[in-house]
Protein backbone atom coordinates (compact mmCIF):
# COMPACT_ATOMS: atom_id res chain seq x y z
CA UNK A 1 0.00 0.00 0.00
CA UNK A 2 1.52 3.63 -0.92
CA UNK A 3 1.05 6.09 1.32
CA UNK A 4 -1.60 7.99 -1.33
CA UNK A 5 -3.92 4.81 -1.64
CA UNK A 6 -3.70 4.83 2.15
CA UNK A 7 -4.77 8.58 2.04
CA UNK A 8 -7.37 7.72 -0.36
CA UNK A 9 -8.97 5.09 1.67
CA UNK A 10 -9.00 6.73 5.05
CA UNK A 11 -11.11 10.19 2.52
CA UNK A 12 -13.25 7.33 1.51
CA UNK A 13 -14.52 5.72 5.22
CA UNK A 14 -14.49 9.09 6.59
CA UNK A 15 -16.51 10.39 3.91
CA UNK A 16 -18.91 7.42 4.32
CA UNK A 17 -19.21 7.96 8.14
CA UNK A 18 -20.10 11.58 7.69
CA UNK A 19 -23.15 10.70 5.23
CA UNK A 20 -24.06 8.00 8.09
CA UNK A 21 -23.90 11.55 10.67
CA UNK A 22 -25.53 13.58 8.59
CA UNK A 23 -28.31 11.22 7.60
CA UNK A 24 -28.74 10.55 11.69
CA UNK A 25 -29.14 14.79 12.03
CA UNK A 26 -31.55 14.50 9.53
CA UNK A 27 -33.34 11.62 11.23
CA UNK A 28 -33.65 13.97 14.23
CA UNK A 29 -34.92 17.46 12.96
CA UNK A 30 -37.55 17.49 14.90
CA UNK A 31 -35.04 17.61 18.19
CA UNK A 32 -33.89 20.56 16.80
CA UNK A 33 -36.70 22.25 15.39
CA UNK A 34 -38.13 25.41 17.60
CA UNK A 35 -40.42 22.95 19.49
CA UNK A 36 -37.03 20.64 19.66
CA UNK A 37 -34.61 20.33 23.00
CA UNK A 38 -31.63 22.16 20.19
CA UNK A 39 -33.50 25.14 19.40
CA UNK A 40 -31.14 27.45 17.80
CA UNK A 41 -33.47 30.80 19.14
CA UNK A 42 -32.02 29.60 22.31
CA UNK A 43 -29.06 28.43 21.30
CA UNK A 44 -27.65 31.15 19.10
CA UNK A 45 -27.66 33.59 22.78
CA UNK A 46 -25.00 31.45 24.71
CA UNK A 47 -22.29 33.23 22.93
CA UNK A 48 -22.21 36.48 21.09
CA UNK A 49 -20.24 34.90 17.90
CA UNK A 50 -23.39 32.21 17.28
CA UNK A 51 -25.87 34.63 15.77
CA UNK A 52 -23.10 35.12 12.73
CA UNK A 53 -23.84 31.46 11.91
CA UNK A 54 -27.45 31.49 12.05
CA UNK A 55 -27.89 31.36 8.08
CA UNK A 56 -26.52 27.92 8.43
CA UNK A 57 -27.90 26.81 11.63
CA UNK A 58 -31.32 27.94 12.05
CA UNK A 59 -34.00 25.48 12.15
CA UNK A 60 -34.89 25.26 8.41
CA UNK A 61 -31.51 25.90 7.09
CA UNK A 62 -29.60 23.18 9.30
CA UNK A 63 -31.60 21.10 6.78
CA UNK A 64 -29.99 22.39 3.78
CA UNK A 65 -26.53 22.40 5.68
CA UNK A 66 -26.44 18.42 6.00
CA UNK A 67 -27.97 18.01 2.76
CA UNK A 68 -24.86 20.00 1.47
CA UNK A 69 -22.60 17.54 3.73
CA UNK A 70 -23.65 14.69 2.21
CA UNK A 71 -23.20 16.17 -1.40
CA UNK A 72 -19.67 16.97 -0.67
CA UNK A 73 -18.77 13.69 1.09
CA UNK A 74 -20.71 12.07 -2.29
CA UNK A 75 -18.20 14.47 -4.40
CA UNK A 76 -15.08 13.48 -2.58
CA UNK A 77 -15.71 9.82 -2.68
CA UNK A 78 -16.88 10.10 -6.50
CA UNK A 79 -15.51 12.63 -8.57
CA UNK A 80 -13.59 15.30 -6.53
CA UNK A 81 -10.96 12.90 -4.39
CA UNK A 82 -8.35 14.78 -2.71
CA UNK A 83 -10.63 18.16 -2.80
CA UNK A 84 -9.05 20.55 -0.30
CA UNK A 85 -11.76 22.56 -0.55
CA UNK A 86 -14.54 20.12 -0.19
CA UNK A 87 -12.62 18.63 2.83
CA UNK A 88 -11.65 22.10 4.17
CA UNK A 89 -15.59 22.19 4.15
CA UNK A 90 -16.03 19.40 5.71
CA UNK A 91 -13.98 20.05 8.10
CA UNK A 92 -15.66 23.45 8.70
CA UNK A 93 -18.87 22.49 8.68
CA UNK A 94 -18.38 19.57 11.43
CA UNK A 95 -16.96 22.87 13.70
CA UNK A 96 -20.22 24.07 13.47
CA UNK A 97 -22.20 21.27 13.97
CA UNK A 98 -20.61 21.25 17.44
CA UNK A 99 -21.29 24.90 18.01
CA UNK A 100 -25.07 24.07 16.80
CA UNK A 101 -25.29 20.90 19.87
CA UNK A 102 -23.27 22.46 22.44
CA UNK A 103 -19.76 20.71 21.85
CA UNK A 104 -19.11 17.18 20.63
CA UNK A 105 -22.82 15.35 19.68
CA UNK A 106 -20.96 11.66 19.91
CA UNK A 107 -18.48 11.91 21.83
CA UNK A 108 -15.17 10.73 20.75
CA UNK A 109 -16.06 9.46 17.48
CA UNK A 110 -17.09 13.58 16.36
CA UNK A 111 -13.44 14.49 17.94
CA UNK A 112 -11.54 11.60 16.42
CA UNK A 113 -13.29 12.58 12.85
CA UNK A 114 -12.02 16.41 13.20
CA UNK A 115 -8.78 15.07 13.73
CA UNK A 116 -8.68 12.77 10.60
CA UNK A 117 -10.52 15.80 8.38
CA UNK A 118 -8.03 18.70 9.51
CA UNK A 119 -5.09 16.21 8.71
CA UNK A 120 -6.57 15.18 5.22
CA UNK A 121 -7.13 18.72 5.04
CA UNK A 122 -3.06 19.37 5.11
CA UNK A 123 -2.80 16.50 2.86
CA UNK A 124 -4.60 18.00 0.04
CA UNK A 125 -2.83 21.50 0.53
CA UNK A 126 0.35 20.05 0.46
CA UNK A 127 0.55 16.86 -1.90
CA UNK A 128 3.88 15.99 -1.63
CA UNK A 129 5.56 12.56 -0.32
CA UNK A 130 6.90 14.12 3.22
CA UNK A 131 3.45 15.64 4.03
CA UNK A 132 1.17 12.54 3.28
CA UNK A 133 4.14 10.48 5.69
CA UNK A 134 3.30 13.22 8.54
CA UNK A 135 -0.37 12.76 8.18
CA UNK A 136 -0.15 9.08 7.95
CA UNK A 137 2.22 9.14 11.07
CA UNK A 138 -0.27 11.94 12.97
CA UNK A 139 -3.50 9.50 12.44
CA UNK A 140 -1.87 6.64 13.28
CA UNK A 141 -0.46 8.26 16.78
CA UNK A 142 -3.98 9.93 17.92
CA UNK A 143 -5.57 6.64 17.39
CA UNK A 144 -2.81 4.41 19.75
CA UNK A 145 -3.24 7.34 21.92
CA UNK A 146 -6.66 7.50 21.88
CA UNK A 147 -7.32 3.85 22.62
CA UNK A 148 -4.48 3.81 25.60
CA UNK A 149 -5.89 6.79 27.27
CA UNK A 150 -9.08 4.82 27.08
CA UNK A 151 -8.14 2.01 28.47
CA UNK A 152 -5.60 3.84 31.25
CA UNK A 153 -9.20 6.04 32.21
CA UNK A 154 -10.77 2.67 32.57
CA UNK A 155 -8.51 0.95 34.71
CA UNK A 156 -8.16 3.40 37.19
CA UNK A 157 -12.03 3.30 37.42
CA UNK A 158 -13.01 0.33 40.61
CA UNK A 159 -16.44 0.24 38.77
CA UNK A 160 -14.36 -1.30 35.37
CA UNK A 161 -11.99 -3.31 37.21
CA UNK A 162 -14.83 -5.11 38.94
CA UNK A 163 -16.48 -5.33 36.00
CA UNK A 164 -19.76 -3.07 37.68
CA UNK A 165 -19.27 -0.51 34.80
CA UNK A 166 -20.04 -3.06 32.29
CA UNK A 167 -22.26 -4.88 33.78
CA UNK A 168 -24.25 -1.35 34.08
CA UNK A 169 -23.97 -1.12 30.59
CA UNK A 170 -25.48 -4.09 29.64
CA UNK A 171 -28.49 -3.33 31.44
CA UNK A 172 -28.86 0.78 30.93
CA UNK A 173 -32.24 1.39 29.19
CA UNK A 174 -30.20 4.16 27.17
CA UNK A 175 -28.45 1.27 25.37
CA UNK A 176 -30.84 -1.46 25.52
CA UNK A 177 -28.33 -4.39 24.28
CA UNK A 178 -29.96 -7.84 22.90
CA UNK A 179 -31.52 -9.88 26.15
CA UNK A 180 -29.08 -13.00 25.06
CA UNK A 181 -26.01 -10.36 25.39
CA UNK A 182 -27.05 -9.18 29.15
CA UNK A 183 -28.19 -12.71 29.84
CA UNK A 184 -24.25 -13.83 29.24
CA UNK A 185 -22.34 -10.86 30.98
CA UNK A 186 -24.85 -10.88 34.21
CA UNK A 187 -22.25 -14.00 34.75
CA UNK A 188 -19.63 -12.53 37.17
CA UNK A 189 -17.53 -14.01 35.43
CA UNK A 190 -17.87 -13.39 31.62
CA UNK A 191 -18.33 -9.87 32.96
CA UNK A 192 -14.91 -9.73 34.02
CA UNK A 193 -13.30 -11.36 31.74
CA UNK A 194 -14.79 -8.63 29.06
CA UNK A 195 -14.05 -5.70 31.14
CA UNK A 196 -10.49 -6.82 31.29
CA UNK A 197 -10.14 -7.88 27.92
CA UNK A 198 -11.13 -4.76 26.72
CA UNK A 199 -8.90 -2.84 29.20
CA UNK A 200 -5.72 -4.95 28.12
CA UNK A 201 -6.85 -4.67 24.51
CA UNK A 202 -6.65 -0.41 25.03
CA UNK A 203 -3.57 -0.02 26.50
CA UNK A 204 -1.67 -2.86 25.00
CA UNK A 205 -3.20 -0.83 20.84
CA UNK A 206 0.09 0.63 20.87
CA UNK A 207 2.43 -2.24 20.72
CA UNK A 208 1.13 -2.14 16.83
CA UNK A 209 3.40 0.12 15.99
CA UNK A 210 6.15 -2.38 16.70
CA UNK A 211 4.54 -4.94 14.55
CA UNK A 212 4.63 -6.27 10.62
CA UNK A 213 2.13 -8.45 8.59
CA UNK A 214 0.54 -10.78 9.56
CA UNK A 215 0.18 -9.43 13.55
CA UNK A 216 -0.92 -5.82 12.00
CA UNK A 217 -3.70 -7.26 10.39
CA UNK A 218 -4.42 -9.38 13.66
CA UNK A 219 -4.54 -6.02 15.79
CA UNK A 220 -6.89 -4.45 13.44
CA UNK A 221 -9.27 -7.05 13.12
CA UNK A 222 -9.47 -6.98 16.89
CA UNK A 223 -10.18 -3.74 16.59
CA UNK A 224 -12.85 -4.00 13.90
CA UNK A 225 -14.06 -6.94 16.40
CA UNK A 226 -13.98 -4.52 19.22
CA UNK A 227 -15.77 -1.50 17.30
CA UNK A 228 -18.43 -4.09 15.90
CA UNK A 229 -19.49 -5.66 19.21
CA UNK A 230 -19.59 -2.19 20.35
CA UNK A 231 -21.88 -1.22 17.51
CA UNK A 232 -24.50 -4.73 18.03
CA UNK A 233 -24.79 -4.30 21.65
CA UNK A 234 -24.56 -0.29 22.40
CA UNK A 235 -25.56 0.72 18.54
CA UNK A 236 -22.33 3.27 18.48
CA UNK A 237 -22.25 2.42 14.81
CA UNK A 238 -20.35 6.03 14.38
CA UNK A 239 -17.15 4.53 16.28
CA UNK A 240 -16.86 1.39 13.88
CA UNK A 241 -16.32 3.64 10.95
CA UNK A 242 -14.74 6.51 12.14
CA UNK A 243 -11.92 4.34 13.79
CA UNK A 244 -11.50 2.02 11.32
CA UNK A 245 -11.22 4.77 9.23
CA UNK A 246 -7.79 5.34 10.49
CA UNK A 247 -6.71 1.52 10.22
CA UNK A 248 -4.81 2.37 6.45
CA UNK A 249 -2.61 4.74 8.15
CA UNK A 250 -1.79 2.34 11.08
CA UNK A 251 -1.44 -0.77 8.02
CA UNK A 252 1.10 2.05 5.89
CA UNK A 253 2.99 2.97 8.88
CA UNK A 254 3.78 -0.27 10.48
CA UNK A 255 4.54 -1.68 7.36
CA UNK A 256 7.31 0.75 5.97
CA UNK A 257 8.75 2.17 9.60
CA UNK A 258 7.93 -1.00 11.94
CA UNK A 259 10.43 -0.87 14.80
CA UNK A 260 10.58 -4.41 15.32
CA UNK A 261 13.80 -6.06 14.66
Amino acid sequence: MTSELALKVIEIMINCSIIVQSIEYLSLKKHFSEKGIWRWSEIKQEHPVLPIFSFLLSENNFIYFLVARIVSALGLIFFFPHSFILILFLFFTSLLISLRFRGSFNGGSDYMALIILSALCIAAFFKTPRVQMGVLWYISLQVCTSYFIAGMVKIKQRKWRSAEALSKHMTSSNYNPPRWSQNIFSKKIWAMCAAWGVIVFEICFPIILTQHNPSVLYWLLAGFLFHLTNVLFFGLNRFLIVWCATYPALYFITNNFSYSP
